[in-house]
């Protein structure tokens, strides 16, 4: 298992759980990847989980869709107008609705399969009402935003 991201302020416990369960060798965290080797971790992956609490104009799952690895991702207001049957949706909040999302996901090889290919079909969608470009000057503009966040200590 494989997390990307900036550490947050659960992290650190989050690790410290890893560490108690003996999990070290089957979990990896990484920081903000580069775009230049974030296709690999997709082409690589089984599956993008992101139980997010905000949205919905995140970017992992429009990644996940064009790579071809399914996505799972919350249920959030408004997300389905997005993103609709692109994605295995799951209560963020809710372990058990993540780890079932998973294990469906995993076990059922149709499922699989039609969102894979519902993620390509909303990318497809996009792409035919020239939104695409649209979107990737928003990833533009927030990369920008966040390297005035960063700081160097």
């Amino acid at each position: 298992m494989v997390f990307c991201g900036g550490d947050t302020a659960y992290t650190g416990s989050l690790k410290e759980y890893i560490n108690n369960q003996d999990l070290n060798d089957h979990i990896l965290f990484l920081d903000f990847v580069e775009n230049d080797i974030l296709p690999y971790l997709y082409l690589d992956a089984f599956i993008m989980v992101m139980p997010s609490l905000i949205g919905p104009t995140n970017i992992p799952p429009w990644e996940a869709f064009k790579t071809g690895t399914p996505a799972i991702y919350s249920e959030l207001e408004g997300i389905k107008d997005v993103l609709g049957d692109a994605v295995y949706y799951i209560d963020p909040l809710d372990p058990n609705s993540i780890a079932k999302g998973i294990k469906e996901i995993y076990e059922n090889k149709e499922l699989r399969n039609k969102l894979i290919i519902s993620g390509k079909k909303r990318l497809n969608e996009i792409k035919a009402r020239n939104e695409f470009k649209q979107f990737f000057e928003i990833i533009k503009r927030f990369r920008k935003i966040r390297s005035i966040w960063e700081f160097n200590n």
